[in-house]
């Protein structure tokens, strides 16, 4: 293992014995281990795997080299997971452990990896928040970062018939579908949403098409819940009931399961496709932020 590099702290925002290092220097299992002792208790708790974060790390975009961990007397305590692209960093994850939460380690790790961003030439940061997450909400304000949108998801739960129609998934590469979005898709999604995110899911994700006329992209399915986190028809087939025939043939693929969008859909996204298409918007919303480093 590397020697971890040490960044200076401001002793006065920090515990005792807290010292910011570089990511770059732990496994992946030292991390994931990490990610889920620091969302112990959280209103999303987490259970993170090496595997999931491998994942995470390649479908975010995560810079591990702009990423840090927060050692406390020598040992993992919390950890800030920055993502790079272009000219925009996101900030992917942040958690520490509950028995140093409370001592502004949250704030400490934001103002370095602010500070960090604007001096390597970074134009913008981003991030999502729980909307009923106050606390942390007041933080990203305090911190010059702005509401930009309302990020909901959907469910559609087992029981409700499919159409008549007897369309047949074809699986296709998920490098096909982020082609696809490169053209079709909305301007400006969420970050896990856009096609730089969809190129990296590998199996078991799963992307799926009806003939060219609808896509799909299934990230997992476990306990009769199927995350379904693309769905997109190309613009001059819209308006003709390829969206709700691609929604039925996942039904018919799962029958017994739930299809779940994650809370990643922009609020104004065709609210009015996923309620003709069975789905009902979850309570769970999130915030989309923005802070401009210019």
């Amino acid at each position: 293992m590397p020697h971890p590099v040490h960044h200076k702290l401001d002793s006065t925002q920090m515990p005792d014995g807290c010292v910011l290092t570089d990511a770059t220097a732990y496994s992946l299992d030292t991390l994931a281990d990490l990610f889920t002792r620091s969302f112990e208790g959280y209103m999303v708790p987490v259970r993170m795997t090496s595997g999931m974060l491998s994942r995470m790390c390649r479908v975010e975009s995560v810079d591990l080299a702009a990423s840090r961990v927060v050692l406390f007397h020598g040992e993992p305590a919390g950890f800030i997971l920055i993502d790079s692209r272009g000219k925009t960093r996101r900030v992917g994850a942040m958690g520490v452990a509950s028995e140093l939460r409370g001592k502004g380690i949250g704030h400490h790790m934001m103002d370095h990896v602010i500070a960090d961003a604007r001096e390597s030439g970074f134009l913008r940061m981003r991030l999502e928040v729980i909307e009923t997450n106050d606390r942390a909400r007041t933080l990203y304000q305090h911190l010059g970062f702005y509401d930009q949108r309302t990020l909901v998801g959907y469910e559609r739960r087992p029981g409700r018939p499919p159409l008549a129609t007897k369309d047949t998934l074809q699986e296709v590469d998920p490098r096909d579908l982020a082609k696809v979005m490169e053209h079709e898709a909305p301007a400006k999604l969420p970050w896990q949403l856009s096609a730089m995110s969809v190129v990296g899911y590998t199996p078991p994700s799963a992307a799926f098409t009806l003939s060219d006329k609808a896509y799909a992209l299934v990230a997992d399915v476990k306990n009769h819940t199927v995350v379904l986190l693309v769905l997109i028809v190309p613009h001059a087939l819209r308006r003709q009931g390829w969206g709700r025939r691609m929604v039925d043939a996942l039904v018919r693929r799962y029958p017994v399961c739930t299809l779940r969008l994650p809370p990643r859909v922009p609020e104004n996204l065709a609210p009015d496709f996923f309620r003709h298409a069975g789905f009902e918007q979850m309570k769970l919303k999130q915030k989309e932020m923005v802070l401009d480093l210019e």
